[in-house]
Parts: structure tokens; C-alpha cells; sequence
């Protein structure tokens, strides 16, 4: 079989979000959850790479030091770095991308990496200041969404808000007595 015959190498690109903890994670401590954080930057890329067409991305949670992970609940994979590669190679399915268009994708990513500690400083700044006008916008019943209000409905576990303008906006939160 020649060159031109050749099936091109494939390959599946994994998205994975590294936290850093050297104690156990019982009590509540403030900080970000990692899989909601991993998913927003599975929709970071999906935004900017959107001109790949369909790339399937498949989300790990990873933790490196000493931290402890006790009762977690996810359909995200949340794993220590020693599971890495075994997580990767059960996640990654069966290859659909060209190495070459792989390749593409790294490239148009390093253009978004943000290298300057000032930058990355303002990045985070602009996530605290959404989260606290999410909660804002919760805490006065308004959808964070689309503006709607939220109103108490009754599902079939409970009570909870949901958002007036359903079934378009589907947004949820937990009821508070």
C-alpha cells in the first residue's frame, strides 16, 4: 500500500481541567466548582473552534497533589493524575479527527492561551464578577438566562424556581424556604 493510499492517522481531542489540592475536600471551602469550570471551557472551545464542525469533547476533572476526594457524584469523570491516561484512552471513543486538522486546532488554540499573568489576572476578575451577578440576578427571582422571573413551581421531587419563559429557557434553581 503506497503514501497516497494511506488512511490518514485519527485522532479525538480530550479536554481536561487540572486542580491543585494538598488537603481532604470534606468541609466547604470556597472555591469553583471544577466540573461546572470544565464545562465552561468546553464552551469556550466549542465557541472558537466552531469552524472545525462537529468535534466531539470528551470532559475530565483532574486533581494532582495530596487531596483527598470523597463522596463524588459525577457524570464527569473526576480522577487523580495517576488516571490520566487510563481515563483518556476509555473516554476518547473511536478517532474521528485528522492528525492534520488536530493540529489546526492546536495552533488556533495557542492564539487564545492567555501567557500574560495580567491578562490572565482580568480573566479571572470578569468570571467572579458573572458569578456574582448570577447570583445577584437569583436572589431577585430574575433568570440569569434570559431576564425572565423566576417563579416556584412544584416537580415531582419538590418545589423549586423555574424560569417564566419555559419551555424556552429551562433554567432551574433550588428552592429556598
Amino acid at each position: 500500500m503506497g503514501p497516497a493510499n494511506r488512511k490518514p492517522n485519527k485522532t479525538n481531542p480530550v479536554v481536561f481541567y487540572v486542580k491543585h489540592f494538598n488537603r481532604t475536600l470534606l468541609k466547604k471551602i470556597k472555591f469553583r466548582n471544577p466540573i461546572k469550570q470544565n464545562w465552561a471551557h468546553i464552551y469556550a472551545l466549542k465557541e472558537v473552534l466552531s469552524s472545525f464542525g462537529k468535534v466531539t469533547y470528551h470532559p475530565i476533572v483532574v486533581f494532582a497533589g495530596s487531596a483527598e476526594l470523597k463522596n463524588v457524584d459525577s457524570q464527569t469523570p473526576v480522577i487523580y493524575v495517576s488516571q490520566l491516561f487510563q481515563t483518556i484512552m476509555a473516554e476518547s471513543g473511536i478517532p474521528n479527527l485528522d492528525i492534520e486538522i488536530v493540529k489546526n486546532i492546536a495552533d488556533k488554540l495557542s492564539a487564545f492561551n492567555i501567557q500574560d499573568k495580567g491578562a490572565k489576572k482580568e480573566h479571572i476578575h470578569q468570571v467572579r464578577k458573572l458569578v456574582y451577578v448570577r447570583k445577584q440576578k437569583e436572589k431577585s427571582l430574575v433568570c440569569p438566562r434570559c431576564g425572565g422571573n423566576l417563579a416556584v413551581r412544584e416537580g415531582p421531587y419538590g418545589k423549586f424556581y423555574g424560569c417564566s419563559n419555559y419551555p424556552k429557557c429551562r433554567y432551574k434553581l433550588n428552592y429556598k424556604a
